[in-house]
């Protein structure tokens, strides 16, 4: 059986989701979140920003200035290739200090998953009470 982007399960106080796990009394809430063009901009400037400034902190001299542009390129392909539209999200209670986060357990670029995520939250928010 192939397992397709919106297969996911609950059951056994758990949601499953393709390899992953949650137990259901560690989430407070879930969402489904449409990412807008400007936060878009913002993740992949930063992505490419955090890659440049690790390499200008390993070869600050001579390669840095050839390699830190170059970076900087490398970075924002690799967030350009890792950015998602929609997302379902968690509000999730970790086992350190950590407290609770929002994970998002399920992304997409296909607009026929706008319906499926917000189903999706709904039904863990309703499994939540």
């Amino acid at each position: 059986m192939t397992r397709k982007l919106y297969d996911y399960i609950i059951q056994d106080n758990k949601l499953s989701f393709r390899d992953d796990e949650y137990n259901l009394n560690r989430i407070r809430n879930a969402r489904f979140v449409k990412n807008s063009l400007a936060s878009s901009i913002v993740r992949i400037v930063a992505i490419g920003l955090i890659v440049s400034s690790i390499v200008w902190m390993i070869c600050p001299e001579g390669f840095g200035r050839f390699f830190g542009p170059l970076s900087f390129c490398l970075g924002v392909i690799g967030a350009l290739l890792t950015s998602y539209r929609y997302e379902l999200q968690i509000e999730f209670r970790h086992s350190d200090e950590t407290g609770f986060q929002w994970i998002s357990v399920a992304k997409s670029n296909i607009n026929s998953v706008l319906a499926i995520f917000d189903q999706q939250a709904q039904a863990i928010t309703t499994a939540l009470t």
